[in-house]
């Protein structure tokens, strides 16, 4: 179930204009910009009623995009926050729990995405605009 739901979290990012590489690993040295990388974080199952269980997988999203110009508030307020909320609008935009899982039938499935660390970083090539989100799906299961 986390490959199904990897594969399909990076599917949708991908589908999404500003973002220009998307990689489900991390990767040390990024080069094309703006990017996203996608990775597995925790997974949780719990009994929910005497038929169903709950179950969590939860992934963080790390977003990254160059300051090409000087002026860093232009930069992040103007160029990266839209980028940052054209992946918030595509994961909500492409909610349908057939996509999350690639299955259907008895599965109840909700997703939630919540916002991390915000901010600019300096790096040898300058500096990088990052921002960090959280995408917890849930989904019920007969037991």
């Amino acid at each position: 179930m986390i490959k199904a739901l990897l594969d399909n979290i990076v599917e949708i990012l991908e589908d999404i204009d500003s973002i220009s590489a998307v990689y489900d690993f991390n990767v040390s040295n990024l080069t094309t910009y703006p990017c996203a990388i996608v990775m597995p974080t925790s997974f949780n199952n719990e009994y929910l009623t005497n038929t169903e269980n709950l179950k969590g997988y939860a992934f963080k999203i790390y977003i990254y995009q160059e300051s090409v110009i000087n002026n860093k508030q232009v930069s992040f307020k103007d160029i990266f926050l839209p980028v940052v909320d054209d992946v918030i609008a595509e994961l909500d935009n492409k909610w349908d729990g057939n996509i999350w899982t690639g299955q259907s039938g008895s599965h109840r499935i909700w997703a939630s995405c919540e916002g991390g660390d915000v901010g600019i970083t300096k790096t040898e090539q300058g500096d990088l605009l990052y921002a960090e989100l959280r995408l917890i799906i849930n989904l019920t299961n007969n037991i």
